[in-house]
């Protein structure tokens, strides 16, 4: 599936994946890859817009970013929780 977005949009989504990285302290395997996706799609757009809406995905995948499988676990969980009928 191809993700198209305009210059506008990407800056929203740059926005908001900041926003993301920025309130989070532990390590989100699934917001890092989420937040890696529509890099591809600007990278197209705009090369150098590229590199800025990666940055959040670097900082969400960091080493800095304490790893807790008992987090992730609690997010998976509540994940298809959410998602059941």
């Amino acid at each position: 599936m191809a993700l198209r977005v305009t210059m506008h949009e990407a800056m929203a989504m740059h926005l908001a994946s900041r926003l993301l990285a920025g309130h989070s302290d532990k390590h989100n395997p699934y917001a890092a890859a989420v937040l890696r996706r529509p890099d591809l799609a600007v990278e197209k757009l705009a090369p150098l817009v590229s590199r800025h809406v990666q940055l959040p995905a670097d900082v969400t995948d960091s080493a800095a970013q304490r790893h807790g499988p008992v987090y992730v676990e609690v997010l998976e969980t509540l994940t298809r929780a959410w998602s059941a009928d």
